[in-house]
């Protein structure tokens, strides 16, 4: 099941991959968008 290849468009770009990996960096870019949103409101605040 997780095996199967899934196939993602973005800005016109089709990349076609397992679904195991899709889900994978689907993961680690949302987590890479959090950290670097949290440094960004942690550098901004004043104490």
């Amino acid at each position: 099941m997780n095996r199967d290849t899934t196939s993602i468009s973005f800005f016109g770009v089709t990349v076609s991959a397992p679904l195991w990996l899709t889900l994978i960096l689907v993961f680690a870019v949302g987590w890479l968008t959090g950290v670097l949103t949290m440094r960004k409101r942690r550098r901004g605040k004043v104490e």
